[in-house]
């Protein structure tokens, strides 16, 4: 819903842009004709050209007049996906045999964190059993843990 609510405004942005460009070639048309009868010389038009150039257009003063108003929304969108992240926790591991080969296939596996290096109380344990099994290939798996 966000995505397209801010496409139209971008393609709003792009049509009132290009209304303003526009407008701005047919002033620039009719400044020229005025400057060409005023002062004819080749300089003076050159001049004119180049700094007309480096001016920015309508359509690129309201996209960055838009960027800056909508720079919140963004802001907003990142905070609440970096928020959301925060209680997940990406695991990638190896699985294999006591022999040291690789396994592949569904396996149950039970993940826990412990308030002591050895032995103690789990204090956040989280199961992939069942139809929840981890899929390891070639002896790798990757699982987000909550």
């Amino acid at each position: 819903m966000r995505e397209n609510f801010i496409t139209r405004i971008g393609k709003l942005a792009t049509q009132v842009g290009e209304v303003i460009d526009q407008h701005r070639v047919q002033q620039k048309d009719v400044a020229e004709r005025i400057e060409e009868v005023n002062d004819p010389s080749p300089k003076r038009q050159n001049k004119a050209k180049y700094i007309h150039w480096f001016l920015p257009n309508g359509g690129t003063l309201i996209l960055i007049a838009l960027l800056i108003a909508t720079q919140s929304v963004w802001a907003r969108a990142a905070q609440s996906t970096a928020a959301t992240s925060t209680s997940t926790i990406s695991y990638q591991g190896r699985l294999a045999d006591a022999g040291g080969t690789p396994l592949t296939g569904l396996h149950n596996l039970e993940f826990r964190i412990y308030d002591t290096p050895s032995g103690g109380v789990p204090l956040w344990e989280e199961l992939w059993t069942g139809g929840n099994a981890v899929q390891v290939s070639d002896g790798l798996f990757n699982v987000m843990l909550n």
